[in-house]
């Protein structure tokens, strides 16, 4: 399967599980999957208002703001204060209220199911990276800048701001390489599936 550009008007608007918000989904898999049974699922949320998040039981997330402006987690297990660019990993089931800070904010979401599949979050500046990924799923989005990105064996892609490369099904050790502009912010995504890579 060859890697898919994503382009803005392929996502897809959606209200968020509990009804609070939209979100925008960039990917799901399998592809065309709900909300309740997907295996990973890659997503920007926008938040308007304080408020309580969506429950995913059995779902790890990372979540990231994409904005320079301030969100706090809060939760039973405590207080987190979000960062830009910055990835927080926290489990889906848990009760989280977002508090911002200085008005709306916009976040990388990354869920993937607990047991099936792992997910790495990554974020590169204006850079050259290269590096291997797992047997499983990798995403590339460009948030600010542009960017070429080349998974395996393919042709690269180039990709500006708010676009993405997906490749749904790498083999084991693919290499991927991006090549960040000047000003660029790329996040990687690489989604591994637990069980194969258990049964290697």
């Amino acid at each position: 399967m060859s890697p898919t550009l994503l382009r803005p008007a392929d996502y897809r608007v959606m209200p968020w599980k509990n009804g609070g918000g939209t979100t925008t989904e960039l990917a799901v898999h399998p592809a065309g999957a709900g909300l309740d049974d997907f295996l990973w699922r890659i997503s920007i949320a926008d938040i308007a208002t304080s408020g309580p998040f969506s429950t995913f039981p059995g779902i790890d997330r990372t979540i990231m703001l994409l904005v320079d402006r301030p969100m706090e987690l809060r939760g039973d297990a405590g207080s987190v204060a979000l960062r830009q660019y910055a990835p927080h990993a926290f489990a889906g089931e848990e009760r989280i209220d977002g508090a911002l800070g200085d008005g709306p904010v916009r976040d990388f979401n990354v869920m993937a199911r607990r047991g099936r599949i792992a997910a790495a979050v990554s974020v590169l500046r204006a850079d050259r990276h290269a590096a291997v990924a797992r047997r499983g799923a990798v995403l590339v989005y460009c948030a600010e800048g542009s960017a070429t990105a080349a998974i395996g064996d393919r042709a690269p892609a180039t990709i500006m701001r708010g676009e993405a490369v997906l490749d749904r099904a790498v083999a084991a050790d693919t290499p991927v390489a991006i090549d960040g502009r000047s000003g660029a912010v790329v996040i990687r995504v690489d989604l591994a599936e637990v069980a194969r890579e258990g049964a290697r």
